[in-house]
């Protein structure tokens, strides 16, 4: 079978039937991000864009016999859309599972590593506006550190100019290990405005499963309709900020709480090893793999 992991690049649905069409083997498509469903796309050009984007998406899904989606919604939305099968694999941690859950006594710092696009920046300035404020209202040092390569000025100045925030650039390897390794509260945000939550509407950081493997408390600020969010309030894996305006309260928590620290730490770890690990997820895909071979005359029996 041929398994396709569909993008923006219209040529790769090409490929993907033409090989399917040639060999007569059935498609198993891998979605890890929504590029079907999106519609805040503004500018004739770009709407005109996304209609084509659709229709090979529409194509592709008619060909395809099981596939395969990153979270529950996502799921959802393909399956009752494209009438497939779906599958819910979600994406498997790089790093191994810390063998128990790891909270510091005092924490001064939260780390988030990763892309700060799709608006995520500015919901980062909102919290290091509100860090600056309790700092220098309560005499406190918290910080703010961000890993990443972003490289555009206009997207890093607001950044600079707060205090609490420190930018450190992008770290990979043992640097990157020893980052994960040291810290002592990990962050995960999105953005609040209409546009950047379409776009991420059904998507689910990598992040996010590092994050929960490593037995680090995770904070996660963002708005509660987008799938992430969505994902970890119903594990209870993060301490969650749902708005702008419980952003201090919720900041203070993570900060000044232990037993809400490790328990949070505690629910993600298991979380990791229920739907994060690697082998588990691996061994699931290769038999949705072999289903799909096993149906495949009898798929392109039906769709010639």
């Amino acid at each position: 079978c041929l398994l396709v992991a569909p993008g923006q690049c219209k040529f790769l649905y090409d490929m993907a039937l033409r090989i399917a069409r040639d060999r007569q083997i059935p498609i198993v498509t891998y979605l890890c991000d929504d590029f079907y469903f999106v519609t805040g796309r503004r500018g004739l050009g770009r709407r005109t864009m996304q209609r084509l984007l659709r229709g090979r998406i529409r194509e592709l899904m008619s060909r395809t016999t099981r596939a395969i989606a990153i979270c529950d919604r996502l799921s959802r939305q393909y399956a009752e859309t494209f009438s497939v099968p779906v599958h819910t694999v979600m994406t498997a941690a790089d790093r191994p599972l810390a063998p128990e859950a790891r909270t510091a006594a005092r924490p001064s710092a939260l780390i988030y590593m990763g892309n700060i696009r799709c608006g995520r920046s500015r919901s980062l300035v909102e919290i290091g506006q509100t860090l600056d404020r309790m700092n220098r209202r309560d005499g406190t040092a918290y910080r703010l550190r961000i890993y990443t390569g972003e490289q555009d000025p206009k997207v890093l100045e607001p950044l600079k100019a707060l205090a609490s925030v420190e930018l450190c650039g992008f770290v990979s390897g043992p640097a990157f290990d020893a980052v994960f390794d040291a810290a002592e509260l990990m962050l995960h945000t999105e953005a609040f405005d209409p546009e950047s939550m379409d776009v991420v509407r059904y998507s689910i950081s990598t992040k996010i499963a590092d994050c929960l493997a490593g037995g680090v408390c995770l904070v996660a600020y963002g708005p509660p309709e987008v799938a992430s969010m969505a994902y970890l309030a119903e594990h209870e894996a993060a301490i969650l900020v749902e708005s702008p305006e419980g952003l201090e309260a919720g900041l203070r928590a993570a900060f000044t709480d232990g037993s809400l620290r490790r328990k949070t730490a505690e629910n993600g770890l298991r979380l990791a090893a229920q739907n994060h690990d690697a082998e588990k997820t691996q061994a699931e895909v290769r038999r949705i793999l072999a289903q799909a071979e096993k149906r495949g005359a009898a798929y392109e029996e039906n769709h010639t």
